[in-house]
């Protein structure tokens, strides 16, 4: 089983949508992945790549590698149950997005859970992120319990 909290399906698609970046949450998600620590070394390199309008198809190789999409096939054929959470109003990865590729898992023969909350981007998680019982949270400990802890049941 997976679980995605307000995460993408494409990362090309969440990076550079029509061809034109997302520049506020572009920097607020390079701005965490400093504070946190966890960003990839090639990061700003990337970034910087798409607001020059330089290397496009390097950064589309880069992105699409690391997008869920690229691996469906590999969820499918491992029978990987996977929940997915985005918010109405999340304009970093956008919720029309996570449906597109909740449809590519469903098409797949993915079982899939979907949840579409309130709020901007990762603001229905965060309260569940700092111990906070939250809907989110609370579905999402179900959803693994009930595929993790005993024989996998319907969604």
């Amino acid at each position: 089983a997976a679980a995605s909290l307000s995460g993408w399906g494409n990362l090309t698609d969440a990076l550079y949508a029509a061809n034109s970046p997302s520049r506020v949450w572009a920097n607020l998600l390079l701005v965490s992945g400093e504070i946190f620590g966890r960003e990839p070394a090639d990061l700003w390199r990337i970034w910087n790549s798409i607001n020059t309008r330089n290397n496009i198809s390097g950064v589309t190789a880069w992105s699409d590698m690391r997008s869920p999409v690229a691996v469906v096939d590999k969820l499918a054929a491992r029978n990987v149950s996977v929940f997915l959470s985005n918010n109405f109003e999340d304009r970093l990865f956008k919720p029309d997005a996570a449906l597109r590729y909740r449809q590519i898992l469903h098409g797949a023969g993915v079982p899939t859970l979907t949840m579409l909350n309130q709020g901007v981007h990762a603001s229905a998680e965060m309260p569940g992120l700092v111990g906070k019982e939250n809907a989110v949270f609370s579905r999402v400990k179900s959803f693994l319990d009930a595929r993790l802890k005993r024989p996998a049941a319907p969604l």
